[in-house]
């Protein structure tokens, strides 16, 4: 008698709590074993390189799959912030106040950013993000999205989600809330950006994906 296959393995390739809920999420339904790679030795952290999120998110999926030996999937994204030019990039959201800096070190260095961006109009905001799975032999699959676009607060919310530090700063006009304090039903309605990429993906999935995936394991 056939043993079942095992279910392919998928590392979560973030140290991000937040990040790594939602990569867990958007592949939820389906048969996989997860594992995170803060079960694997620090040293192995591949560096960060790409002219675009999307390049920045397929060279982490890639590399950590190679690493972990499994299939992996990984995101990047950041802020469009086009009022302050040259000064900000989205690429380096995270790190635009340096390595090793905490959270409300971000927040007070885009507020200080900010300062002179007096018009409600000027201080739009638009999230980029781009979520890669990969196994240790190449891509499997990139998505991509953009939007919604909000506003940059003069303060930031009280409501904080740890890892997602912009979020609190991230405010929508149309409920007069920060991206922090949105119920379910209102980030639906923005045109949640992880929520985007979680119904692409499980539509994949459900369409031949996973069998894509279980194939490139075995």
């Amino acid at each position: 008698m056939n043993r079942p296959a095992a279910p392919p393995r998928v590392l979560l390739a973030s140290t991000n709590p937040a990040k790594i809920d939602r990569l867990r999420a958007c592949l939820a339904g389906h048969a996989f074993q997860f594992s995170e790679i803060d079960d694997l030795p620090r040293s192995a952290a591949p560096p960060e390189s790409g002219e675009t999120h999307r390049l920045i998110a397929e060279s982490k999926a890639l590399a950590w799959a190679r690493i972990g030996g499994c299939l992996a999937i990984a995101s990047d994204g950041g802020m469009d912030i086009p009022a302050l030019g040259p000064r900000w990039n989205s690429l380096f959201t995270r790190r635009a106040a340096g390595t090793d800096v905490t959270d409300q070190d971000r927040i007070t260095h885009l507020l200080t950013l900010m300062d002179r961006v007096a018009a409600p109009a000027d201080r739009a905001a638009t999230w980029r993000e781009a979520l890669t799975v990969a196994h240790p032999d190449g891509i499997v699959r990139t998505w991509e999205t953009a939007g919604p676009t909000g506003l940059i607060r003069r303060e930031p919310s009280q409501m904080r989600i740890e890892g997602f530090w912009l979020a609190s700063l991230w405010h929508f006009e149309r409920f007069n809330k920060a991206y922090t304090e949105l119920s379910e039903d209102e980030l639906e309605q923005i045109g949640d950006p992880w929520r985007r990429l979680a119904a692409n993906v499980q539509a994949w999935l459900s369409a031949g994906g996973y069998t894509q995936l279980t194939a490139t394991v075995r």
